[in-house]
């Protein structure tokens, strides 16, 4: 026993540092935002992944688990991956991310060329019932592709939308200590990640959350033999007892539990994949941006990697740990570039694990556990993205329990059924967030006079604040003084957007001390300075 926890633990070390436990560098303009109107909230970060720094607990929990830990999804995210000149070229997040905030501008990654703009490369938040009130709304990105209607308003996706950029460019060196060489690819991805509200009443929408791929390749060169990929590290109940499988069918890649660990719950959880790449078909059509374009077909999944633990040392369920792994797992082969073998069949397959754990039969996971770090990664594939050209994907990541199980399985199952069974252009709701259009922002900085004036006790002093450069808000302060110069109060102080602005300040709140007689107030903004004077009459 002592000598089998040594060898454990000197075989474990040098995998460390592609587990979950790796520290992510600083990334300027890194940001997130949660989804949460669903019984499913999610994180989603403008890097791809789910924020698991940050919420350190997990990046996706179901309300509808049952348990104080609610976690079902650990970490996910989209991987492209192809050749340029026969070089294989990947984008990818894996516990880190290799992408960065913000487009490709001018063939470059906007922290390359723009970093001062790195605020702009948020997640943006927008609901159905949104107003101007919502700096998301106005300062929403459409000219980096945000969804807005014909006359520019933003477009809310389902009840609640998620929206946000990045890219492959940018070398953050995240990847470069254990890659070779470091992922880095010409694409930029916009992603949607938007749901349903849950209304207080379980169905299959309140328990789904949507996510919107847009990939462009950014360069003059063309990616052949490309792949969309995407890696989840599922988790629910015991982290021993997540059981990767896929069914083909249905395009469904989802972990179970058999029942037998006591700390297993009857739960199921996967992604569905909805709509795939699209490539020339003749007679046919497919679904492209939520239109229908004819001589072209949506791709299904063409391979399926299982993930039974951090450990590399079984190349069909083993982790991806370089450039050379990632594009032959995504062309359907193990880690190692061997076909594999159906053990149900004896045949090659490229979807190991395809079995039906429900009744036993096929190729199932063989184990009895699993490490905290199972999961997949599906690939969809191959396609060829000339310079300019976009791809898109849909999927949806959905949960099931039961009273075992097995049985949850069997919920899951259902729920991928309905969800194809519906055509994107009814399954996806769109909302457009009306701007009025006789609202006029401020052109200038102003300080108005207080109303009343003289006053008693109270009175209002307004201000405005228009747009400055680039900024999407800046630092004002409005102060009042004595005849004598010497400050009495703060009135404002803070980072404020453009608008028109009202402070109310009440004399009586300084006691005594603010006698009868003439005080001035300023505003300090920038550049702008102004000074107002006022009277109190006791």
């Amino acid at each position: 026993m002592v000598l089998r926890n040594i060898l454990l633990f000197v075989f474990l070390i040098p995998l460390f540092q592609v587990c979950p436990q790796t520290r992510r560098p600083y990334v300027p303009g890194f940001d997130s935002k949660e989804l949460h109107k669903n019984f499913i909230s999610v994180n989603a970060s403008n890097i791809g992944d789910t924020d698991i720094w940050l919420f350190s607990s997990g990046g996706a929990k179901w309300d509808l688990l049952g348990t104080n830990n609610n976690i079902i999804v650990y970490d996910h995210g989209p991987w492209i991956i192809g050749k340029i000149n026969n070089e294989v070229k990947a984008g990818l997040v894996k516990w880190i991310s290799s992408f960065s905030p913000g487009p490709i501008i001018n063939g470059k990654a906007a922290l390359d060329i723009l970093p001062q703009d790195s605020l702009k490369y948020r997640v943006y938040k927008i609901s159905k019932n949104d107003s101007i009130n919502n700096p998301d709304v106005i300062e929403w990105a459409a000219g980096w592709g945000a969804p807005v209607d014909v006359n520019g308003q933003p477009v809310v996706y389902a009840d609640e939308t998620l929206w946000t950029i990045y890219n492959g460019l940018f070398d953050h060196g995240i990847f470069g200590s254990y890659w070779e060489p470091s992922p880095s690819i010409p694409v930029e991805i916009q992603q949607k990640t938007y749901c349903y509200d849950n209304h207080y009443k379980e169905n299959i929408l309140s328990s789904t959350i949507f996510y919107e791929y847009t990939l462009i390749n950014k360069s003059s060169q063309t990616i052949d033999s490309a792949y969309f990929g995407f890696w989840s590290d599922i988790d629910f109940g015991h982290p021993s007892s997540n059981f990767p499988a896929i069914d083909i069918n249905r395009q469904l890649a989802y972990c179970w539990t058999d029942d037998i660990n006591p700390y297993s719950l009857p739960v199921s959880v996967g992604y569905v994949f909805l709509n795939g790449p699209v490539v020339k078909e003749p007679n046919s059509s497919a679904i492209f941006d939520g239109r229908i374009i004819p001589g072209y077909k949506n791709l299904s999944l063409s391979s399926f990697h299982p993930i039974n633990g951090h450990g590399g040392l079984n190349p069909v369920m083993g982790q991806i740990v370089n450039m050379k792994s990632a594009w032959n797992v995504a062309r359907g082969l193990d880690t190692v570039g061997n076909c594999i073998i159906d053990s149900s069949t004896g045949t090659i397959t490229k979807f190991p694990l395809s079995g039906d754990p429900v009744t036993g039969t096929g190729y199932v996971y063989p184990f009895r556990n699993t490490s905290g770090e199972a999961g997949f990664v599906m690939f969809s594939g191959p396609f060829t993205m000339a310079p300019m050209d976009t791809q898109w994907v849909v999927l949806a990541l959905i949960a099931a329990k039961d009273s075992t199980g097995l049985r949850a399985i069997t919920q899951l199952r259902h729920k991928a059924d309905v969800l194809r069974s519906i055509p994107y252009m009814n399954l996806v709701t769109k909302n457009v967030i009306q701007l009025s259009m006789d609202i006029t922002l401020p052109e200038y900085f102003s300080l108005k006079q207080n109303y009343p004036n003289p006053f008693n006790s109270i009175t209002k002093i307004k201000f405005t604040i228009p747009f400055v450069g680039d900024d999407i808000s800046i630092p004002v302060k409005l102060k009042l003084y004595d005849m004598l110069g010497e400050e009495i109060a703060l009135l404002a102080d803070g980072l404020y957007k453009p608008g028109e602005y009202e402070v109310e300040f009440n004399s009586n709140s300084f006691g005594n001390n603010l006698s009868s007689g003439v005080y001035f107030y300023s505003l300090e903004a920038r550049e702008y300075f102004n000074t107002r004077k006022m009277i109190i009459l006791k």
